[in-house]
């Protein structure tokens, strides 16, 4: 259950308000905004929360965030209450390009017994570049809303200029140009509408209109408005609408382009050397309709606020605009996507290809049933790789932030081929896919979980283990004997296998953190470059420098799964991996060093599973609790003797219950180890063990010294032994009625075979 902070602010008195809340803390902010004591009305402000911890690292919601009359209701970000000590917070207003900033309040987080070391990323440089971006993002709106409203953003001196301007204006409505003749639909009218218009609007009335031919938006200086529903459906078989010209604003209108026989033609095109345009509050319906830029000369784009759905692309940039510069997407919507909701595909080659890109705010959901019911396409035909709900390639200088991901059958985010310097953060992420699991019986199966059953797709409707029965109906819903399944669909051949929630291939300068990943197939973040996949030490991907921090990796079949070679500088810290069914992080084909510190690894089959691993890793302070197996190690590990890997400091702590407990299997100790062992065991009798070993081990022998010893209550023997190369340890309490608890920690060097 989420704290609650309630709080009164006024933007015109400054607030010394001071609220308190224990470190890891879900939080729910309710606000009450006022103006010089009045309710302030927020129905047509853009909010965002903003604070500062005490780290000197940032935060930007603006999301997750409700708003009613004078009230806001916000579940905030996990990282408002990461840091102990004092969260400085404030509420930006924003309407009509002003901007309203309440006076801070500020938020004691006191620091948590067990996690108060942990401490954020310092990501103070990436948030403010992300400020920066989402202010260059409104640049365009507010130079244009500057030259229709009253100038009030602008300096005194220059009002009587703006308003000598805003005289020139001139509006143009489709409906006062009618059609001439044999004219059978709106195409030429609009044509004459936008040829007439110059430094002004085109304003489309609250109707339909149907377009046969192409119409281009290609006067500068424009703004093409809808107003109150604007449809726009063109059966042009070929791009059907053309941007070309700067400053061009296009708002409130609905894209829909009927009967094409050329699948990869979309609603809007971008001429070459297009610059500085708006697109807001625009629809874009149906399986072609989608924005498309594939020229040079582009730059400086915002599409904003927009909705798409069933859309084979929302948004898609390719090869051919390599020298694009400054795209920013935010806030929008993309429904029921067949392929990709954003696809960014440019050069594969380092340093040419799209820059300076904001990925926002943006909500990419698809809802299988739903597809299913209204013939949506599943997936792009003979594109096994189409669906992710963000793609890029090639992509340099980039944020991705603060995105909801539900649903997609391939990855949430995918950064491939030579893209560099992106941060990937704050996003939330669940349900990709990918191919379903075969049904099996005896298994235990959640409502909504997906199978493969006799060549069809299922849907579990209840909880329960399956029965004897398998899943062949091809319609409606029947029960294998213990759990209810709903068919969707005969399977698809191009379903990947190995969806992702956050898939980095042959990216360098790459920063991860803060990202929610639950339920998203094979990992939630998989982490792999050309040279770790194919196991060489040539190709693409000699520097490979990344961070994941701070992410929460829960119900995968891996937490973090990393395959790299070459010369990478790799840094995984502060990750929290459970609920996984394979690892909590998965070390694969590595020959670069990487080093592992403060995770915590808790309720997955390994805690760490490592295979073919090459190269020095260095793990620290990782606490690892609960896990089937705290470490797992393939025969493949330093596979013809290449070299020992060193494990440094760890903290292994794996919990078993059971009363008088024989032999416990806790971890392995390696080929080597040589450190620390300490034991804690309690039950419910307030029995009490202490134990602290120097221990060396060589492969054979275990010699262990004992260097503290405090034993309370009913304990009789409390020891560690070694069986095969695990440590066990065992208790024998005389006095438990109920479970006794065995913690068990190895601080020292080890060396994996």
């Amino acid at each position: 259950m989420a704290s609650k902070i309630n709080i009164n602010l006024d933007t015109s008195k400054e607030n010394y308000l001071v609220t308190k809340c224990k470190q890891n803390d879900n939080l729910t902010l309710e606000a009450f905004i006022y103006e010089n004591g009045l309710a302030l009305d927020l129905t047509n402000k853009t909010i965002t929360i903003q604070a500062l911890k005490s780290d000197n690292t940032y935060i930007i919601q603006n999301t997750d965030i409700v708003k009613e009359n004078n009230k806001i209701n916000a579940e905030l970000d996990r990282d408002f209450s990461r840091v102990p000590g004092t969260t400085k917070i404030e509420i930006v207003l924003v309407e009509s390009s002003k901007q309203n900033t309440t006076f801070s309040f500020y938020l004691e987080v006191v620091a948590s017994v067990i996690r108060g070391a942990v401490q954020s990323s310092n990501t103070a440089t990436i948030l403010e570049a992300l400020d920066n971006k989402i202010i260059e993002a409104g640049q365009v709106k507010q130079e244009t809303e500057e030259l229709i409203e009253s100038g009030g953003a602008a300096k005194k001196e220059d009002i009587i200029n703006i308003n000598a301007s805003l005289e020139q204006i001139t509006k143009y409505e489709v409906e006062k140009f009618p059609s001439i003749g044999n004219e059978i639909d709106d195409t030429l009218r609009i044509r004459r509408a936008i040829a007439s218009v110059e430094n002004g609007e085109v304003i489309f009335s609250s109707k339909t209109y149907k377009t046969s031919l192409k119409i281009e938006f290609n006067k500068s200086n424009t703004i093409y408005r809808g107003i109150g529903g604007t449809n726009l459906i063109s059966i042009a078989d070929d791009f059907p609408f053309i941007i070309s010209g700067t400053d061009i604003v296009i708002e409130g209108i609905t894209f829909k382009q009927m009967n094409s026989t050329t699948i990869y033609k979309a609603s809007i095109e971008f001429a070459p050397n297009t610059k500085r345009v708006l697109i807001r509050n625009c629809k874009f319906i149906g399986e072609n309709s989608r924005i498309n830029i594939s020229n040079l000369g582009i730059s400086d784009i915002t599409i904003t606020n927009c909705y798409f759905e069933g859309s084979r692309y929302g948004i898609l940039v390719n090869e051919k605009s390599s020298d694009m510069r400054r795209l920013n997407i935010v806030n929008n919507i993309f429904l029921n996507m067949i392929g990709d909701a954003i696809e960014l595909n440019t050069p594969n080659t380092r340093g040419v290809g799209l820059k300076e890109v904001v990925v926002t705010g943006n909500i990419m959901q698809r809802d299988l049933r739903y597809m299913v019911a209204n013939n949506i396409l599943l997936g792009e035909p003979n594109n096994k790789n189409a669906g992710h709900a963000f793609g890029a390639s090639g992509l340099s200088d980039a944020v991705i932030s603060n995105n909801v991901i539900d649903g997609f059958y391939w990855s949430g985010i995918d950064l491939e081929d030579e893209s560099e310097r992106v941060v990937i953060t704050g996003n939330k992420i669940k349900n990709c896919y990918g191919d379903a699991v075969a049904w099996a019986k005896g298994k235990n199966y959640k409502k909504n979980d997906m199978v493969k059953s006799n060549g069809n797709i299922y849907l579990a409707q209840t909880d329960g283990i399956a029965g004897e029965t398998m899943p062949i109906h091809t319609s409606g819903e029947n029960s294998d004997g213990g759990v209810i399944w709903l068919y969707l669909i005969q399977a698809l051949n191009n379903f990947p296998s190995f969806p992702t929630g956050i898939n980095i291939q042959d990216a360098s300068f790459v920063t991860i953190n803060n990202n929610i990943c639950e339920q998203t197939g094979f990992s939630g973040i998989v982490l792999e470059n050309r040279q770790g996949y194919v196991g060489s030490d040539d190709g693409i991907g000699n520097t490979y420098v990344a961070t994941i921090s701070g992410n929460v990796l829960e119900k995968s079949i891996n937490g973090i799964y990393v395959a790299t070679a070459g010369n990478c500088e790799i840094s995984i810290t502060g990750n929290t991996c459970s609920l996984n069914s394979n690892a909590g992080i998965y070390v694969r084909r590595t020959t670069s060093s990487i080093s592992y510190n403060d995770n915590m690894l808790a309720e997955n089959t390994y805690g760490f599973y490592l295979d073919e691993v090459y190269a020095e890793a260095i793990f620290s302070n990782n606490v690892i609790s609960r896990n089937i197996n705290a470490i797992g190690l393939s025969d493949n590990v330093n596979r013809g003797g290449a070299r020992f890997n060193k494990l440094t400091g760890f903290n292994i702590i794996n919990t078993k219950s059971g009363g008088n407990t024989g032999n416990q299997e806790m971890f392995t100790l390696g080929k080597f180890a040589k450190g620390t062992v300490s034991m804690t065991s309690r039950s419910n009798t307030n029995d009490y063990v202490n134990k602290i070993w120097e221990v060396t081990w060589d492969g054979t022998t275990l010699n262990q010294t004992q260097v503290y010893s405090y034993i309370n209550g009913h304990v009789s023997y409390a020891a560690i032994t070694m069986v095969g190369d695990k440590l066990n340890c065992s208790i024998t309490n005389n006095g438990a009625t109920n479970n006794v608890e065995i913690s068990l920690v190895f601080d020292g060097i080890m060396y994996i075979r």
